[in-house]
């Protein structure tokens, strides 16, 4: 009998992942322009995922990522968790330059990556979601994705004229408006925006919840499909969860947008 049940634990250890993963892979001519790329195992067409960490735009890697990276390809998504250049060796626009880098790059490798073009989103947590707001509202050269997931994102940069994470990130003052302005979600909200679900906690003291229930008045006022899920104790860190029911939560509504 425990010899059975070895086998059987063995043999469940052995079974293969349902997806295959490339290492470093190279989007850019930047030292930082890499990512890992998932692919479902299987025939397709597949929906497909940009995933951006977070890290104050200054720090961190790819590698926050991995769970909900893998959590999406097991799922059925072809996922692309990357890497961006960081402030304040590289201030903005380096950081979205690069994410739309690499966004364009998963599109351009739609056909032998067997992605369904119609369903590609991008997800990100605090700075890794700014990045996928900016991405997804703001206008500009490239493919936008269908769908955005954003959780703890700051959106109104402006409210933040003396913070120096801020002014690190952007490498000049709010005296530049327009410059703040650019990197500001809030700003670029349009009609034809993609639709974007809002995830933040309500405890948290870094990045305050009125920034997304700000974006999702405006969004929900300019006709874009916007939901926001609000998590009563959860703090800045303590919200860097997008498993359980906020990732299903996630799940769900790529499903329900790219279907």
């Amino acid at each position: 009998m425990l010899a059975a049940l070895f086998w059987l634990s063995c043999s469940a250890a052995a079974e293969p992942l349902p997806y295959e993963v490339e290492r470093g892979v190279v989007y850019g001519f930047q030292e930082r322009q890499r990512g890992d790329l998932y692919r479902p195992r299987g025939e397709g067409p597949w929906p497909a995922v940009l995933v951006l960490h977070g890290g104050s735009w200054a720090r961190g890697d790819r590698s926050r990522m991995n769970p909900y990276a893998e959590r999406f390809a097991s799922e059925g998504y072809v996922v692309f968790n990357v890497d961006y250049r960081l402030a304040p060796e590289h201030p903005h626009p380096a950081q979205i330059e690069d994410v739309r880098a690499a966004f364009a790059w998963l599109r351009d490798r739609a056909g032998p990556l067997t992605i369904d073009t119609r369903r590609m989103a991008a997800m990100g947590y605090s700075a890794g979601g700014h990045l996928a707001l900016l991405l997804g509202l703001q206008e500009a050269p490239g493919p936008r994705p269908a769908a955005v997931a954003s959780g703890a994102a700051p959106t109104d940069l402006l409210a933040y004229p003396r913070n120096p994470i801020v002014r690190s990130f952007l490498g000049q003052g709010p005296e530049h408006r327009e410059h703040w302005v650019s990197a500001s979600p809030l700003e670029h909200v349009s009609a034809g925006d993609p639709p974007v679900l809002l995830y933040h906690g309500k405890a948290d003291s870094v990045v305050d919840i009125e920034h997304s229930r700000r974006l999702h008045s405006r969004l929900d006022a300019s006709g874009v499909t916007v939901r926001l899920i609000e998590r009563r104790f959860l703090g800045h860190m303590t919200g860097y969860v997008f498993d359980g029911a906020a990732m299903s939560a996630v799940l769900d509504f790529f499903a329900e947008q790219m279907p």
